[in-house]
């Protein structure tokens, strides 16, 4: 049988200190309504639900902060795990990082971790800075690494998606200057206007063959097959 109670006040339900109060609704899944605000004092809220909605599309942590920041440096959201170490998603205070933007230091930042403070790792598709660089910040002497993939230094020359755009590693452009190196032909050696040019009758069949020595832009030296120059002294064979 329903039930209906109306007061021309307030109503209050007291029990003893540290008493509770139940809302039995039965042994089948019954529901509480509350037509108006809910306000909750205490140290601790639990609720053992298994599926909690809820409409508002920003939940406030922390609320009533009056210091400069979070006062205890962190706040956040705490996953169980069973038997596992718990992991939480957090603001932390203290993280130092660099804004590109004005090149200026910023204090606070998010901060994914488990509760002995190891550090885990986020997976996504894309990182996005609206236009501005990316820093990759670290210390000591950390490095940015790419693991987990096969032969990437191979992926950066035949990534088609990637284009110009995709990152090398040290492994390609060691392989990549091997490589250039073992097959080619470098026909000149320079510093400004001084210079060693090597050139062949092979490929320049109107010229030919000559290592010519340039110093401060003079020629000083010619070595033809069969004879050398220098300056105005001219060697060949054994006439000098």
């Amino acid at each position: 049988m329903s039930k209906h109670v109306k007061t021309s006040g307030d109503y209050s339900i007291e029990v003893a200190d540290s008493g509770r109060i139940t809302l039995n609704t039965g042994p089948t899944v019954g529901e509480v309504l509350m037509t108006g605000n809910l306000v909750v004092n205490g140290t601790q809220t639990t609720v053992n639900s298994t599926d909690l909605e809820i409409n508002d599309n920003i939940i406030v942590l922390n609320k009533g902060e009056a210091g400069s920041g979070v006062t205890l440096d962190e706040a956040g959201i705490r996953i169980e795990r069973g038997s596992l170490a718990d992991v939480q998603f957090l603001f932390n205070e203290t993280l130092v990082w660099n804004d590109p933007d004005d090149q200026t230091t910023k204090y606070g930042a998010f901060v994914l971790k488990d509760e002995n403070n190891g550090n885990i790792g986020l997976h996504c598709q894309s990182i996005v800075t609206g236009g501005g660089d990316l820093y990759l910040i670290n210390a000591g002497t950390g490095v940015v690494s790419v693991s987990g993939t096969n032969n990437y230094e191979t992926q950066v020359a035949d990534n088609l998606l990637g284009g110009d755009d995709a990152i090398p590693n040290r492994k390609y452009v060691t392989d990549y200057v091997a490589s250039t190196i073992a097959g080619a032909d470098f026909k000149k050696i320079r510093d400004i206007d001084t210079d060693v040019v090597v050139e062949d009758a092979t490929t320049n069949p109107s010229q030919p063959s000559t290592v010519k020595v340039r110093v401060d832009g003079n020629n000083h030296l010619t070595v033809y097959d069969n004879r050398t120059e220098i300056h105005d002294l001219r060697i060949h064979g054994s006439t000098i």
